[in-house]
């Protein structure tokens, strides 16, 4: 599943260097404008890290599934539609 992520950021390769996470092959990574990502990831086209602010109605409706969150630089989460994951997203 690709990481959708605003155009001119970093937010995924910064996250998992916060995590100490290397992944094994390279990831797959969608640059678009920030107002097409919110829209991209309720369709289930992949994941995204986002402000909870954004997010949190959908997930407590059950519309968005998180996948982690990262509550120590300011609330964030890494989201996506439930559907999305029915074959588990597996380790990020």
């Amino acid at each position: 599943m690709p990481w959708l992520q605003e155009l001119g950021t970093n937010e995924v390769s910064e996250w998992m260097k916060r995590r100490g996470i290397t992944p094994k092959k390279p990831m797959k990574i969608i640059h678009m404008p920030g107002n097409m990502i919110m829209e991209a990831v309720r369709r289930g086209d992949g994941l995204t890290y986002t402000p909870r602010i954004f997010v949190d109605e959908e997930i407590r409706s059950g519309q968005l599934l998180e996948v982690s969150s990262e509550n120590d630089v300011g609330g964030f989460y890494i989201v996506t539609r439930p559907a999305s994951c029915d074959n588990p997203c597996g380790p990020l």
